[in-house]
């Protein structure tokens, strides 16, 4: 026999008469916060791994040498921590870039092409 709270009753009900109460329309899926933020931009081929990491990562960028590539890498509240300038060329079998220094956390990472976010993601650091 399941014991039902009057909220998850009224929900179920709800439910049941085809109407959407306010609070099930307000609550956001935990897969959709957990997801990665992308852009349009994540055709690019930027990657950075580990993820999470203790602060050793690889940046790893797959595009054909032409634009000004530039990695900047954010905290939480959107202030710049850093930014690395990338060649194709070079970051095509890994570009190492050393975080110990930066406490851990989460970070956001961009791509910016050309002057433009073309992609942002996570990056989780262990340190």
């Amino acid at each position: 026999m399941k014991i039902f709270t009057p909220f998850f009753l009224a929900l179920a009900v709800a439910g049941l008469l085809g109407a959407q109460p306010a609070v099930a329309r307000t609550i956001k899926p935990l897969a959709l916060l957990a997801g990665p933020v992308q852009g349009p931009g994540d055709a690019l081929g930027l990657s950075v791994y580990p993820n999470p990491s203790r602060g050793f990562v690889t940046v790893q960028l797959r595009q054909p040498v032409g634009p000004a590539y530039l990695l900047r890498l954010s905290n939480v509240i959107g202030q710049e921590i850093r930014s690395v300038a990338l060649r194709p060329e070079i970051s095509f079998p890994g570009l190492s870039l050393n975080l110990t220094d930066l406490p851990g956390g989460l970070y956001f990472y961009s791509l910016v092409v050309d002057g433009k976010v073309a992609s942002t993601k996570r990056l989780v650091l262990q340190n």
